[in-house]
C-alpha cells in the first residue's frame, strides 16, 4: 500500500480553512420564464379541435385522442393491426420532406432528398380540403403508412395510418375514402 506524504494532508487542511473564512453567505435566486417548443404543442385551441368531424369506417375502432392527437382508432385484421392518428400542429410543422422522412424511419427506411418526396407525393381531393398524399413501404420488415398533410385555419393537419404492410395495403381505399370524410361543423 502506497503512503500519502504529509504535506498531502497540510494543503487539504489549509484549503478547507481557506474555503470556511468565506464571510458572504448569499444565496442568488433566479426566476425565468419556461420556454415551451411550439412543435410539441396542440396549435389550436381545445375548442377549435371540436370543429372537425368525420365518418371513420365501421371496422376502426376508437382509440384515445390526447396531447397533439385529436383522434386515433385501431384497424385489426386477424393476428396483424395498424393505428391511424389525426394530429393538429401549427404551421407546416417542420415541412413535409423533414415529416415523410421521420415516417419513414419509423418502419425503418432511409431518408430521401426533398426531390424525392416531391416527386412521389400525389393529391387526395377532400371536403375539407385537399390533401398530399403518400404511400410508404418497408416490405423487408412487412411495416407500411399512409399519410395525409393538409393546411387548414393556420394548422397542419396530418392524418396517418401506421402498421403491418398487409393491413396498410388493405386499407388504402379505405383510408382515402376517410379523407373525403373530414369537415368542418357548421354552427
Amino acid at each position: 500500500m502506497k503512503k500519502i506524504p504529509p504535506l498531502f494532508y497540510i494543503l487539504m487542511l489549509s484549503q478547507v480553512l481557506i474555503s470556511c473564512d468565506q464571510k458572504d453567505y448569499t444565496v442568488n435566486v433566479y426566476e425565468t420564464k419556461k420556454e415551451t417548443n411550439s412543435l410539441f404543442q396542440n396549435s389550436i385551441p381545445e375548442e377549435n379541435t371540436q370543429t372537425l368531424s368525420w365518418t371513420a369506417p365501421k371496422h376502426w375502432v376508437k382509440g384515445s385522442a390526447n396531447g397533439m392527437r385529436i383522434a386515433s382508432f385501431n384497424i385489426n385484421e386477424k393476428d396483424k393491426k395498424a393505428e391511424v392518428t389525426i394530429i393538429t400542429l401549427s404551421g407546416m410543422a417542420g415541412g413535409l420532406a423533414p415529416n415523410i422522412n421521420r415516417w419513414r424511419g419509423q418502419i425503418g427506411l432511409p431518408d430521401v432528398s426533398e426531390q424525392e418526396v416531391k416527386n412521389s407525393i400525389s393529391t387526395v381531393d377532400g371536403t375539407l380540403t385537399n390533401y398530399l398524399y403518400q404511400f410508404i413501404e418497408n416490405p423487408e420488415k412487412q411495416k407500411g403508412i399512409l399519410a395525409a398533410i393538409a393546411k387548414h385555419n393556420g394548422m397542419s393537419l396530418f392524418i396517418k395510418a401506421m402498421g403491418d404492410l398487409s393491413v396498410i395495403k388493405n386499407e388504402e381505399q379505405t383510408f382515402k375514402n376517410f379523407l373525403k370524410t373530414i369537415h368542418e361543423n357548421k354552427n
